[in-house]
């Protein structure tokens, strides 16, 4: 065992250990053999190193082996405050001492705050009564820093042992019904403060008393862990999972928008049990059913909001089992509704009942359309023609805006395929990404793989997200989007104005395009504020090399008050609306006319 192992455990005083490992850092080999002299007359053992570079290879080579570092500050390659900085990522509290020459003490002052440095001396006047006394103390300061440590860690750990027996199952390692109370109740605090909302789930096992009955109550207590361990992946890492008593579970939910929220994690919770539990090496079907209570709908407490959804739960179990009810009626309809349109959707993907509509983007240089939207429609066999703003908000509650999302780019990669098989004029095409399929990052691999099925160049494509999305990718240290521009796929920043980015995020990240929001062009014209907000918008975009779209444009006065002010691309009513694929190239075809004198030198696909 070394000597700092020993230490570290606090079995004894540093006095009564044999021969401590000190390190000698510096420069001058005559300081160096001084000091180890010094040393060694105290039977301690020296090394030596004649940079930081040579010494912090030896102590990373062992980091147990040294007890104590003699470094000086002014070396060659890596000097002594380098070195600190790298001793201090190792061991926060590996003992120091620095040696200084004449006229750096100010530093050797500040160092000894910053890197916790045992003691420092002026060179060349290194007494030998006042190193061995530094050193001693440098020593015994250490061990008795560590033997505090030791008896802080056991006091935690003591702590900590208390409240998991006051605070979790012992069972599931859940949380208990007080910790579940407490929690909730403080959530409802805060959401009194906010507009969000929280939730309750409470459910239980189906037909669990016919496993304890058949197989045991130890065979049961392996179901409730299984139980507790699938529900534990299926749910967020804030929500708080607890275990009431017996086969009962809740779930506390925070920073809910809607009730379609809380229905995604019961049909999660749910879908967890499809798979069989294997009890005695036999496969056991389990259902659960689950009652729903919000906070703002119900109780304004805790224990009345889980008693309300403990109400909920058995009214699933009356409504047949393996399924979820709200403890309010109106929620109950909602998510009826819900699950209806969810399940329409699946069956429109299958039967391929949605279609492209594209909405041309003019260039106020050239007068032409070189650039369109595609934007979705659904054509309902029974409804008719359903718009994106009906359909997409309850797609994006659920993994089917990642489908949805990977077939408008799939239809669209084709569209462009086929007009460049017709010489068709070229266009470049943008498309809304979802921000949970860019966050998820399904779009990367999507393009990949479309970008092997179609021969079209990268560049005819775009992709447009929110500034939220690009926010949370940003924190999430998600760089997908570097890979996506570096494809040459462009990218553009949707309803630009609306959100929260900041102007860094315009400078540091590779987006080609800002798409000014329809809310700023409404009122261009009459509002000077709005005016103003467009203005900047578009002066500054292209100080950064960025072309601006406006979108929504429906009048005259808003398209002069655009190309006055040098907006790179134009989309609205003005010129048209969403139109299916054959009367946009007809649009594109009679415009293309129109303007025909001014048609630039476009290059071909």
């Amino acid at each position: 065992m070394s000597n700092r192992q020993n230490l570290l455990e606090g079995s004894e005083l540093y006095n009564n250990i044999e021969n401590p490992h000190i390190l000698v850092v510096d420069d001058e080999p005559l300081i160096r053999e001084v000091i180890c002299e010094t040393l060694m007359s105290e039977k301690y053992i020296t090394e030596q190193s004649c940079d930081g570079i040579e010494a912090l290879y030896k102590i990373k080579n062992d980091t147990n082996k040294y007890d104590l570092i003699i470094t000086d500050l002014k070396m060659p390659k890596m000097d002594g405050i380098a070195l600190l900085k790298e001793i201090r990522k190792l061991d926060a509290n590996q003992p120091v001492i620095v040696l200084t020459g004449h006229g750096n003490l100010d530093d050797a002052y500040s160092l000894l705050v910053e890197y916790k440095i045992s003691d420092f001396f002026s060179k060349p006047q290194i007494g030998s009564d006042r190193l061995l006394f530094s050193v001693r103390n440098a020593l015994e300061k250490y061990r008795l820093i560590n033997e505090l440590i030791s008896i802080t860690t056991e006091l935690k750990t003591s702590n900590d042992k208390l409240k998991k027996l006051s605070s979790y199952d012992s069972l599931t390692g859940l949380y208990n019904r007080r910790m579940l109370i407490e929690y909730t109740q403080h959530a409802i605090s805060l959401a009194k403060r906010s507009n969000k909302n929280i939730g309750i789930l409470y459910f239980d096992l189906d037909d669990f008393k016919k496993v304890n009955d058949t197989y045991g109550h130890s065979v049961g207590d392996n179901l409730l862990k299984e139980v507790a361990t699938r529900v534990k992946s299926s749910i967020r890492s804030s929500d708080i999972l607890a275990r009431i008593g017996g086969d009962e579970f809740a779930l506390l939910v925070e920073n809910i928008i809607d009730c379609s929220d809380l229905v995604n994690i019961a049909k999660n919770i749910i879908s967890s049990f499809s798979v069989p539990v294997y009890l005695n090496k036999q496969p056991v079907h389990i259902t659960s059913s689950i009652g729903i209570a919000l906070f703002k709908e119900n109780s304004e407490t805790a224990d009345g909001l889980i008693q309300q959804a403990d109400t909920a739960m058995y009214n699933a179990k009356r409504a047949g089992r393996n399924c979820y009810m709200f403890f309010s009626e109106s929620m109950n309809k909602a998510a009826s509704i819900q699950l209806e349109t969810e399940n329409n959707l699946k069956i429109a993907l299958q039967n391929d009942e949605f279609t492209i509509f594209y909405q041309p983007k003019v260039s106020y240089k050239s007068k032409q359309i070189t650039q369109a939207e595609a934007l979705i429609r659904w054509n309902h066999p029974k409804k008719g023609l359903i718009p994106p703003n009906i359909f997409i908000p309850i797609a994006e509650k659920s993994d089917l805006i990642i489908d949805i999302g990977k077939w408008v780019r799939d239809q669209v990669l084709q569209q462009l395929t086929i007009w460049q098989e017709k010489n068709f004029p070229p266009i470049k095409v943008s498309v809304n990404v979802s921000g949970k399929e860019f966050i998820k990052r399904e779009v990367l691999q999507h393009l990949l793989d479309i970008f092997m099925k179609y021969q079209i160049a990268p560049h005819w494509l775009e992709l447009e997200i929110t500034e939220d999305t690009l926010i949370q990718s940003i924190k999430d240290n998600n760089t997908d989007y570097e890979i996506i521009r570096g494809m040459d796929v462009g990218l553009a920043i949707d309803d630009f104005g609306t959100g929260y980015c900041s102007l860094g995020y315009l400078k540091d990240y590779p987006f080609e395009t800002l798409k000014i929001d329809k809310s700023f062009i409404n009122n261009v014209t009459k509002n000077e504020k709005d005016a103003s907000i467009v203005k900047t918008i578009i002066a500054m975009a292209h100080s950064l090399n960025m072309s601006v779209v406006a979108e929504g444009v429906e009048t005259q006065e808003q398209r002069d008050f655009l190309v006055a002010n040098k907006c790179d691309l134009i989309q609205g009513y003005f010129y048209c609306k969403p139109q299916p694929v054959d009367k946009f190239e007809e649009f594109v075809h009679n415009f293309s006319q129109q303007n025909q004198t001014n048609t630039p030198n476009l290059a071909l696909f």
